[in-house]
């Protein structure tokens, strides 16, 4: 990535919390169960709540641990991954590549480091590391017209300690999590547009509890929704306020920021929304065998119009969701396209609290797309500007409004 002054993008958060779905995959299940189980998940996108920071000492690890660590990962990725070519990727040269820099590695941090570079290699969605520790400076970016910009400040963390704001312009930075120094400058201009600059010494901080969803009337005649993962609790919200909210003209369905979840909750969801039978895609694993998803028809289902809300950060279970309502005709697709990260996946239990994320299936919706790597195009596009974003102007849902005055 490019960016003026020659500034680069931190790692604002270097290692991310385990997740906290597992499951096993097994020759003897049938697919029908192993299609339940597969996750969609964000790679390593979202960290999930941890109760308490962990000390720096914990980060320490052995050699021999690291090496055993990381040869279970690489031969995981080579028994599972779903492209036997690995995406061009000569993966039997990556472990040679790799393992040396696992065996010089002085703690869990740099490892988790190696493993990330490694699994980056692949260039893929749902394939990645994650430790049972959160580390790093607690600055999140979004792009907004080709510049980077302060969207989140983690509570605790060095980057509010160090009074960083939201939509302030990253222009440089120097310095990373990884080494022996540890410690991040990085350069912004505020919103005055003044030159401001901190150095942010990396460390563990808790995540911040997932905000509370609400539901609201738009324009008299639509329910605006809100969907942030298609896990447990969301999932279970979400459908509740879809049948408290049936007698709506038009349900806006806001799925930005959802980074995916679970099929399982996915295939909850769809019935919602649809009265017929509907082929929604189709996953293939690295033998080359299909396995169809299919929603059966649900009679009491939502029938008034529908809007789908989605941005950058839409991925996964969501863009499924999204896909399947653009290409049915169900409804329409407004604001900007997805993250394009949908696959297949499950992820395994690594020693000394590690996981290793796998995509294991590809997929390709009804129509053939291949939703990895292109994300869903929006019917409607609508770009957000930095005078938009830094006076929390909602661009997209404006949209979405004007399109409800239309037929």
């Amino acid at each position: 990535m490019k960016f003026r002054r020659r500034a680069r993008l931190p790692n604002s958060n270097l290692v991310r919390c385990k997740t906290s779905v597992r499951i096993s995959l097994s020759k003897s299940l049938p697919w029908d169960t192993i299609l339940a189980a597969l996750i969609l998940v964000q790679s390593i996108a979202v960290a999930q709540n941890i109760s308490s920071p962990i000390a720096s000492a914990n980060f320490q690890i052995s050699v021999a641990d690291r090496l055993t660590i990381f040869d279970k990962a690489w031969e995981t990725i080579d028994k599972n991954f779903f492209d036997p070519k690995f995406n061009g990727v000569n993966w039997a040269q990556m472990k040679y590549k790799y393992r040396l820099l696992a065996e010089a590695a002085t703690d869990k941090v740099q490892l988790l480091d190696v493993l990330q570079k490694m699994l980056g290699e692949l260039h893929t969605s749902h394939t990645a590391a994650s430790a049972d520790f959160q580390f790093g400076t607690g600055l999140g970016y979004s792009q907004v017209e080709d510049r980077w910009l302060v969207s989140r400040i983690a509570p605790g963390s060095p980057a509010q300690l160090a009074g960083i704001e939201r939509g302030w312009i990253l222009t440089g930075s120097e310095g990373d999590c990884i080494g022996s120094n540890r410690n991040v400058s990085v350069h912004f201009l505020d919103l005055r547009e003044q030159a401001r600059s901190a150095t942010l010494t990396c460390a563990t901080y808790a995540s911040a509890p997932e905000p509370a969803a609400t539901v609201r009337a738009l324009d008299g005649t639509a329910v605006y929704l809100p969907f942030t993962s298609f896990t447990t609790g969301p999932g279970t919200w979400f459908a509740d306020q879809v049948v408290r909210n049936k007698s709506a003209q038009t349900l806006v369905l806001d799925l930005r920021g959802n980074w995916g979840g679970s099929l399982e909750i996915a295939q909850k969801i769809f019935p919602l929304f649809f009265t017929e039978k509907t082929d929604v895609g189709a996953f293939r694993d690295r033998k080359g065998k299909n396995l169809s998803l299919k929603m059966g028809g649900n009679k009491s289902a939502y029938r008034g119009r529908i809007l789908v809300l989605t941005d950058r950060n839409t991925g996964s279970a969501a863009e499924v969701f999204a896909s399947a309502v653009q290409e049915s005709g169900r409804g329409i697709v407004v604001g900007q396209r997805s993250k394009g990260g949908v696959l297949g996946a499950t992820h395994y239990k690594l020693p000394n609290g590690f996981d290793l994320h796998v995509a294991l299936m590809d997929y390709h919706t009804v129509k053939g797309v291949r939703l990895e790597g292109r994300g869903v195009i929006p019917d409607v596009a609508v770009d957000m500007t930095i005078k938009d974003f830094r006076e929390d102007r909602d661009a997209v849902l404006d949209r979405a409004r004007q399109l409800l005055q239309s037929p």
